[in-house]
């Protein structure tokens, strides 16, 4: 029973992250992207918010909305995508600080919310696999 309590955490975090860029990247889309200085448009290859919108709605939002259906769904392969979109989320914020040479607020924010689902994915992982080899 723990073990389901653990994947709906998961699961629950999955679709927080998944709304989540779903909103910003709809605010870029829409031009409603205050926060983002139009100066660091000069350091990146687009011309305005807008892919960059469109790629946190199909990649991050969607990304993570299929983690947590696959988590539900099938379990262990469900965690795996989870971790996978951590890790990805991670290191394209840090390219992101690189790049921009500079960081605002949010990508703090950001970091901490990618470690806590790579840390999650992992935990769980262990939970799930110990559970399925019968030592817990």
């Amino acid at each position: 029973m723990k073990n389901n309590k653990m994947k709906m955490v998961l699961i629950t975090y999955d679709l927080f992250l998944a709304l989540g860029a779903i909103y910003e990247g709809f605010r870029m889309v829409l031009g409603r992207y205050g926060e983002y200085p139009p100066e660091w448009l000069g350091r990146v290859p687009f011309k305005s918010w807008v892919i960059p919108g469109i790629i946190a709605i199909l990649f991050y939002g969607l990304g993570n909305l299929l983690a947590g259906v696959s988590t539900f769904i099938g379990g262990k392969k469900g965690i795996i995508i989870t971790f996978i979109m951590g890790i990805i989320f991670l290191v394209s914020l840090l390219i992101s600080i690189r790049v921009l040479g500079d960081i605002y607020l949010a990508t703090g924010e950001f970091i901490i919310l990618s470690v806590i689902q790579i840390l999650l994915s992992i935990i769980i992982f262990i939970v799930y696999r110990s559970r399925e080899n019968g030592l817990v």
